[in-house]
């Protein structure tokens, strides 16, 4: 019996003309996890969650052919598709479709933000799956000349569909509004470590990671059950706040954000993802190994890594009596290098697959000494 669950997790990058950011002209959002969550406490997180049965609803075919959109070739003509992307639900939504309204409805849980087209513009063009993310301003929700009184809908919505998954249709349908997923690219493909079969409750995700870029930051209103707050920084601000222990980030999050640190450029950015959406990606799961001063978390592709993971959790753990700078004189390294919660570096010597970019300083272990080295 498989013992994780399918989720997605949007990556936002959104422009911003900040002084402070530069080089960057671009910032991520990021929230940070309530120290009561089930799973990651207290972890700065993309916003993201569990795919619940309403996103595989065929109804959303019946919205989406209202708008004129009848099939969705230009989203599951990938090359090469996760476990997750190949999975049948009973559903006559492709998985594709399924699971970016999963990461935009998710979003909207989370942080407020709504990435949605309205209907008639939809109607009224021919959607490209390489434009510009779209949000909703929220004068959608009635009154165009009172903000408050549209804050409050706001809320009332997020908390609806906070309960009831199936309350974002319907808020859909209410407002002649469609969920953007053509702005969504897929980024990569995360199953949580057998490592977390002890701790959190046993609770693993299959994450599909998406990434969208919009033109400007956007309004907001976080959700105080799920999330304490929301920042929006550069990646290299990112890395700098971790280093600062001002935010704690998990692996994917630390891995993901030093690949779009390789782009300075919103529109460079953008350009990257949607060039390589149709390339598809990987399932990456970490198998940790345990060294005297840390750990090291093996991804696929390092010579370290076992030809049939572990999925189950059923195996010994690899303990190590040497330290970390002892155990990695491999070949093919692609591995993050852990001596703390606060103290982490990627290590890659391979090529990337499917036209993805390798992490990128100042998050390689190249960038600095390590302090066990000096």
């Amino acid at each position: 019996m498989r013992r994780w669950k399918d989720a997605a997790t949007l990556i936002i990058a959104a422009g911003s003309r900040s002084s402070q950011l530069a080089p960057f002209n671009y910032q991520v959002l990021m929230l940070k996890r309530s120290s009561k969550s089930k799973f990651m406490p207290n972890a700065s997180v993309f916003p993201g969650g569990i795919l619940d049965n309403a996103d595989f609803s065929n109804k959303w075919l019946d919205i989406f052919k209202s708008a004129g959109i009848n099939d969705f070739d230009d989203l599951t003509n990938v090359v090469h598709q996760p476990p997750a992307m190949k999975e049948y639900h009973n559903s006559l939504v492709p998985n594709e479709v399924a699971f970016r309204i999963c990461a935009i409805r998710e979003t909207f849980e989370e942080s407020g933000i709504l990435l949605a087209r309205k209907m008639t513009d939809v109607q009224n063009q021919e959607l490209k799956k390489d434009m510009l993310g779209y949000t909703v301003e929220y004068n959608v929700f009635g009154d165009p000349t009172s903000s408050e009184t549209n804050f409050q809908a706001l809320r009332w919505w997020q908390s609806k569909v906070d309960k009831d998954s199936s309350q974002f249709m319907a808020m859909c349908q209410e407002y002649n509004i469609l969920p953007d997923i053509w702005s969504l690219s897929e980024w990569n493909n995360w199953l949580t470590p057998t490592e977390m079969l002890t701790v959190h409750g046993g609770r693993r995700y299959d994450t599909m990671f998406y990434i969208c870029t919009i033109n400007n930051i956007p309004d907001m209103a976080h959700c105080p059950r799920e999330m304490v707050s929301a920042q929006w920084m550069s990646p290299n601000q990112a890395y700098e706040n971790y280093r600062d222990q001002r935010i704690w980030l998990a692996p994917p999050q630390f891995y993901e954000l030093s690949r779009v640190a390789n782009f300075i450029a919103l529109k460079d950015l953008h350009q990257f993802h949607h060039s390589r959406n149709d390339l598809g990606c990987d399932q990456w799961m970490p198998v940790f190994i345990t060294c005297t001063n840390g750990k090291i978390e093996v991804l696929p592709g390092d010579d370290r890594y076992p030809i049939t993971p572990d999925f189950e959790g059923t195996e010994k753990p690899l303990i190590l009596d040497s330290t970390i700078e002892e155990s990695v004189a491999v070949t093919a390294q692609h591995c993050c290098l852990v001596y703390d919660l606060y103290n982490a570096k990627l290590n890659m010597t391979v090529t990337p697959k499917f036209g993805h970019v390798r992490p990128s300083k100042p998050f390689l272990v190249q960038s600095i000494d390590i302090k066990s080295q000096l």
